[in-house]
């Protein structure tokens, strides 16, 4: 309380402390799951998924959560504490277990749809050249921790294809199976620009130039590109 300003709010004890905090983010991994079903559903239909919840937003009771990629130290790790803990007494959490598998597949999920995009390049996949714009496991942060980023990038990779990446948020970070981490954004024209991470920078003008050189672009989010082929 001496320094957060905003004020603090006594628990009765420590165990609420702790399940309230755990539960805070076993709530939003399962609203995430909720979303990234709906986009999966969505993407059979043939179905913009921001166009639905763009629509579905219009009602003032409506919960307005995106589908993403679920990863770094805490949404992706405090639901297994609750469902630890929970079997420990007899209960089998099925929601919250069922949300986990949801966001852990997405994985497979992205990487399955960018190589059927990446697939209409007419080269062979070990000759096409892909840029990934962002790994860390959200945008505008340093953190690569629990990063499906990262997953996605050597899924990619066991299908030979050339990939570097791009993220000025970690560019001194050595990650250990990775191409090294490329930073010069005029010099080369990829076959495929990848933006798993939306950070603003992304949003320059000389992002944009460097990412709409490329054949195909993927914007996971929709926050950068207006001509990705894939979105979630």
């Amino acid at each position: 309380s001496s320094f957060v300003k905003v004020g603090v709010h006594r628990a009765t004890s420590i165990k609420v402390a702790e399940m309230a905090k755990i539960i805070e983010n076993a709530q939003r991994d399962v609203n995430i799951a909720f979303m990234n079903e709906i986009s999966m559903i969505c993407k059979q239909l043939n179905i913009q998924t921001n166009d639905v919840l763009e629509a579905a937003g219009t009602k003032w009771n409506f919960l307005k959560f995106h589908p993403g990629l679920v990863g770094g130290h805490c949404i992706g790790v405090d639901p297994y504490y609750l469902i630890s803990r929970a079997n420990e007494y007899g209960i089998d959490s099925t929601l919250i277990r069922s949300a986990r598998k949801i966001n852990e597949d997405m994985v497979n999920f992205v990487s399955i749809n960018i190589l059927k995009e990446l697939v209409n390049i007419e080269k062979r996949l070990q000759d096409i050249k892909v840029c990934i714009l962002g790994i860390t496991f959200k945008e505008n942060v340093p953190d690569t921790r629990n990063s499906k980023a990262i997953q996605i990038i050597k899924e990619l990779q066991t299908y030979k294809i050339n990939v570097d990446i791009i993220d000025p948020y970690c560019e001194k970070l050595k990650i250990e199976g990775l191409n090294k981490i490329n930073t010069e954004t005029n010099s080369v024209t990829y076959d495929s620009v990848i933006i798993l991470t939306p950070h603003d920078i992304f949003k320059s003008s000389n992002y944009k130039i460097f990412i709409n050189k490329a054949k195909i672009i993927i914007d996971l989010s929709g926050k950068i590109s207006s001509k990705s082929k894939f979105t979630l």
